[in-house]
C-alpha cells in the first residue's frame, strides 16, 4: 500500500477559528507549532507545513501518548477493530435485473462474494490514521520494505499486505518481507504476550500465515520454533501459528487465557482470503478478539457475534433523547447519538449499545480532509473508553471498544448482559469515561408504543424510508430566474413525498427551513440551527462561507443512529438539487415502494444500497419547477478517473462513482458524503442506474455541466410524471 507523507496547510475560516486542512489520502509527517507561511499555503502546503500558531500539535497529534506508561494503542480494544478494517470484509451483490422487468431473480451473489469496502481516500481519516501517528510519522511504504524494526511498525506492514492478498494484488517478495518477521523471530511473540496483548498477538500470527502461505517458502524455518510439532503439515498447522504457539508454551497460564487459544483453535480448521467464507471466518475472528477482555462477563464475544449476524441481533428501545455536548478541559465532546440491540449467546442475553460522537479541540482550530469534512480528534480513538448505565436502583458498567470508518466521528460499542441492566431499574442516564474525559448525564429514552428502553422494536420499523438533508443554509432559495416561485425546498419536499417517502428529517444552520415545515407534522424532523445547539465553535463554522456543509457529515451520523429501529431504510440527500428517480418501467408514484419491497426480502442481511448520482442541466425550459426546467443529463453518472479517489480496484465498483446510498441504519456503522461502511456480516448491494439513481441538478444557480467531462446534453423526461400533481398543487 503506497502512503504519501502528510501536509497540512491553514486557511483562515474566521475571526477566532483556524482551519487545518489535511490533504487528502496522506498520512502524517512531522509538524511543528510554527506559523504557516502564506505561500505556502497557497501552493497546498506541499512538503509539509506546519501546525498553525496557537493549534495544539499534542490534541491533533497526540505523540505524548507515547510517553503515558498506562497506554500504549496494542492494548486497546479499539486497536484490533482498527487492524480488523483491512480485512473488514462484507458481503457483495449487485441487482440482476437491470431492465425493471420485475421478472425471475432479482439479486445475484458477485464472484468472489466479499469485498473490501474501504475507500482509499475516505477511508484514510479513521482510526487507522490515528494510529499511525503513534509510528512518528514513518511511512507504510517503508514499513513494508522491511525497514521497520518494531513490532509496531511490522504489525501495520502486515496489515497492509493481508489488504494486498485480499483485493489479489499480492506483490510476493513484499509479502514475505512483511509476514517474515512474525514467521521467524519468535522473541517478538513473546514481547507481546509478556505485556498481556495475547489478542493482538494472535491475530497478527494468523494474518501472517495467510500472507507466508501465499507466498513460496515464506516459513521454512518455522520448524525450528516448534520442534514437538516437527511431524505436523504445513497444509494442517499453518506455519505462524506454529511460532504462536511454541511461544504460548512459555508463558504462564495467566498470560495466555482460554477464551483466547479456543478463538485460535476455531482459526486453525484452516482459512485463506482467497476464500469468501474463510475470509467471513478471519473477519470474524477479529471482531471476537476486539470484544474480548481477561475478565469476560461474555457478553463480548456476544456483541461479536451480534454485529457479525445481523440476523440474530434486535434493536432495543434505548436511544439517546437528544444530542448532548460536554465541554472538557481540552475538547468538545457531541454526543450525536445512541442505539441498542440484543442477542444471545452461549444461553446468555446480552445487550450491545453503540455511541457516535464527535469531538472537536478547544484550541480554536478544526482539521478537515476530504471534501471539507471535520475530524474528530484522534485522541478519541486511542483512549480506553467505559460506560456507566445509570438507573433508579443502581448502575452498571461496561467497557468499550473504539473505532471510526471514515474519522469525522468514533464509535463505541459497549457489552453488558441484559440482566445487569434489569437490576438497575429504569435506566436513565449514561456517563461516558476515557482518561481524564467525563461526560456525565447523558439523558437516555425509550421508543416504540410503550416507550420502555429494553423492549424490542417492532420489525418492520413504523417508517418504510427516511430522508435525511445535510446542514442546509439559506434554504428558501427559489430558481433565479422566477423569485416568484415555489421554493426549491417545498417542491423537493412534494415531489418526494409523492415518490413514497413517509418521513423527512431537516437540518439547517440558520432556522431557514421553518417555513416548509409548517404543516408538514408527523412527516418532517426537524432540526433549525443544529450546529449551534451543539456548540458555538460548530454554529460558527456552519456559518462561514466556505464550510457551510461542512458538518453535513455529523448530521448523517446523527440522522443514521436515530433512525436506528425507527426507520427500515435512511438515505441522505443533501439539498434540494437531489431527486430519487426511480426506472419509468416500475411506474409513476409510488414504484420507490416497490422497489424497497424487493429490498425488504432481504433487509436484515443487507447494509448498504449504493446509489448511481446522474448530473443534470444544460439548455433550460421555461418552468419555475426543477425537474421541468433541467430535461437535460449527461450519458452516464459520475465517474472518478484520479487514483486518489478511486476506491476499489474493479473500475465499475460504486467506490469509484460517488452517488447516493440507501442504508439499512441497522448494519451500517459509518457514514461520510457519498460511502457508509456496512459491519462486517452484512451484505452490500450495487443497484444499476437503469433501475433506481439520484438525479443531481447542478445548473440551478449558474453553469457547470459545461464544465464536466461529461456535458448534460442527453434528453431525459424520466420524471415529468410528477408535473400534473405539482401543477396543481402550486396553481401553474
Amino acid at each position: 500500500m503506497h502512503v504519501l507523507p502528510l501536509a497540512f496547510f491553514a486557511i483562515s475560516a474566521a475571526a477566532d477559528l483556524r482551519r487545518v486542512r489535511l490533504r487528502s489520502g496522506e498520512y502524517p509527517a512531522a509538524i511543528s507549532s510554527q506559523d504557516v507561511d502564506e505561500t505556502l499555503a497557497r501552493v497546498g502546503g506541499l512538503g509539509g507545513s506546519p501546525m498553525p500558531a496557537g493549534c495544539h500539535a499534542w490534541l491533533h497529534r497526540p505523540d505524548d501518548l507515547q510517553n503515558d506508561s498506562a497506554f500504549h494503542p496494542m492494548k486497546l480494544a479499539s486497536t484490533v477493530l482498527i487492524l480488523a478494517g483491512p480485512v473488514g470484509l462484507v458481503g457483495f451483490e449487485q441487482v440482476l435485473d437491470r431492465t425493471g422487468s420485475r421478472s425471475g431473480e432479482w439479486l445475484v451473489p458477485s464472484a468472489n462474494g466479499r469485498y473490501v469496502p474501504d475507500h482509499r481516500r475516505y477511508s484514510r481519516g479513521g482510526s487507522l490514521w490515528a494510529f499511525n501517528w503513534q509510528l512518528r510519522g514513518e511511512s507504510t511504504e517503508e514499513l513494508a520494505d522491511g525497514e521497520q524494526t518494531t513490532w509496531l511498525g511490522r504489525a501495520l506492514s502486515l496489515v497492509a499486505a493481508t489488504r494486498a492478498t485480499a483485493e489479489g494484488r499480492l506483490n510476493p517478495v513484499t509479502a514475505l518481507s512483511a509476514a517474515a518477521p512474525w514467521c521467524l523471530d519468535s522473541s517478538s511473540w513473546l514481547e507481546i504476550l509478556l505485556r498481556g496483548w495475547q489478542g493482538v498477538f494472535i491475530a497478527l500470527s494468523l494474518l501472517a500465515e495467510q500472507v507466508c502461505h501465499s507466498s513460496a517458502g515464506g516459513c521454512e524455518h518455522a520448524w525450528e520454533s516448534d520442534p514437538e510439532d516437527r511431524g505436523s503439515s504445513h497444509a494442517t498447522f499453518p506455519c505462524a501459528a506454529r511460532s504462536a504457539l511454541a511461544v504460548l508454551r512459555q508463558v504462564p497460564s495467566p498470560e495466555a487465557p482460554a477464551p483466547v487459544l479456543s478463538l485460535l483453535a476455531e482459526l486453525l480448521r484452516g482459512c485463506s482470503l482467497s476464500e469468501a467464507s474463510d475470509a467471513a471466518s478471519l473477519s470474524a475472528f477479529w471482531w471476537k478478539l476486539a470484544f474480548w477482555r481477561p475478565t469476560s462477563s461474555g457478553c463480548e464475544e456476544a456483541a461479536a457475534t451480534m454485529l457479525l449476524a445481523p440476523i440474530r441481533r434486535r434493536t432495543i428501545g434505548l436511544r439517546l433523547c437528544r444530542a448532548t455536548s460536554s465541554v472538557q478541559h481540552d475538547v468538545e465532546i457531541h454526543i450525536l447519538g445512541v442505539s441498542a440491540s440484543v442477542g444471545e449467546a452461549k444461553d446468555k442475553e446480552c445487550v450491545l449499545i453503540e455511541v457516535v460522537m464527535h469531538i472537536t479541540s478547544k484550541d480554536g482550530c478544526y482539521v478537515t480532509q476530504a471534501g471539507s469534512n471535520p475530524r474528530t480528534v484522534p485522541k478519541s480513538f486511542l483512549l480506553a473508553w467505559t460506560a456507566a448505565l445509570e438507573g433508579d436502583t443502581g448502575s452498571a458498567l461496561a467497557e468499550c471498544s473504539a473505532a471510526s470508518a471514515f474519522g469525522t466521528d468514533v464509535v463505541l460499542r459497549c457489552a453488558i448482559s441484559s440482566q445487569e441492566l434489569q437490576s438497575c431499574g429504569e435506566i436513565q442516564t449514561m456517563q461516558l469515561s476515557a482518561g481524564a474525559w467525563r461526560v456525565g448525564g447523558i439523558r437516555l429514552c425509550g421508543a416504540g408504543k410503550t416507550l420502555a428502553l429494553l423492549d424490542v422494536m417492532p420489525d418492520p420499523p413504523p417508517h418504510r424510508l427516511t430522508v435525511c438533508s445535510g446542514v442546509m443554509f439559506n434554504a428558501g432559495q427559489r430558481i433565479p430566474e422566477f423569485p416568484g416561485g415555489s421554493p426549491l425546498l417545498r417542491q423537493w419536499l412534494d415531489f418526494h413525498e409523492e415518490l413514497g417517502v413517509d418521513h423527512f428529517v431537516l437540518y439547517d444552520s440558520d432556522g431557514s427551513a421553518a417555513p416548509e415545515v409548517e404543516g408538514r407534522q408527523g412527516k418532517v424532523t426537524y432540526f433549525p440551527e443544529w450546529p449551534s445547539r451543539l456548540s458555538a465553535k460548530l454554529g460558527e463554522i456552519s456559518l462561514t462561507s466556505h464550510c457551510r456543509h461542512c458538518l453535513s457529515v455529523l448530521a448523517e451520523a446523527h440522522c443514521l443512529f436515530r433512525s436506528r429501529g425507527l426507520s427500515s431504510w435512511v438515505i441522505t440527500l443533501h439539498s434540494f438539487d437531489a431527486y430519487l428517480a426511480p426506472a419509468p418501467s416500475w411506474g409513476a408514484s409510488g414504484a420507490l415502494g416497490r422497489i424497497l419491497h424487493q429490498l425488504d426480502k432481504n433487509r436484515h442481511q443487507i447494509g448498504t444500497v449504493p446509489l448511481a448520482m446522474v448530473e443534470f442541466g444544460g439548455t433550460p425550459q421555461n418552468s419555475s419547477l426543477l425537474v421541468e426546467r433541467f430535461q437535460l443529463r449527461a450519458p452516464q453518472p459520475m465517474l472518478v478517473l484520479a487514483q486518489i479517489g478511486r476506491g476499489n480496484p474493479r473500475d465499475e465498483s460504486w467506490l469509484n462513482h460517488p452517488g447516493v446510498t440507501l442504508r439499512n441504519p441497522e448494519n451500517v456503522w459509518g457514514v461520510l458524503d457519498h460511502y457508509a461502511r456496512s459491519v462486517p456480516g452484512a451484505t452490500d448491494v450495487e443497484m444499476p442506474h437503469e433501475l433506481l439513481r439520484v438525479n443531481h441538478y447542478v445548473d440551478i444557480f449558474g453553469q457547470r455541466c459545461s464544465s464536466r467531462f461529461w456535458h448534460c446534453t442527453f434528453p431525459d423526461a424520466g420524471l415529468l410524471w410528477v408535473l400534473p400533481t405539482l401543477k396543481a398543487r402550486y396553481q401553474l
